[in-house]
């Protein structure tokens, strides 16, 4: 992976996360197993995002496979 590519995906991911943290909108996200978390993106790191809901998480990037807004979803 060329290092511009590395930065835009960086970039693009942190850019993303800031504004659901920002927002504090829910979220769902879905893992690469198929379950689905919902909650509101506390915070992130290289590695991790954390999620809250009724109780808060710690998720690891490399788990996720989408993050998407839960409009209209409990």
């Amino acid at each position: 992976m060329s290092a511009l590519v590395k930065e835009c995906t960086t970039y693009c991911q942190d850019e993303f996360l800031e504004n659901l943290s920002s927002t504090r909108e829910p979220v769902n996200i879905f893992l690469i197993n198929g379950i689905r978390l919902h909650g509101i993106v506390g915070g992130y790191d290289q590695h991790t995002v954390l999620l809250e809901s009724v109780s808060t998480q710690i998720v690891y990037k490399h788990a996720i496979s989408t993050i998407m807004l839960a409009k209209g979803q409990p």
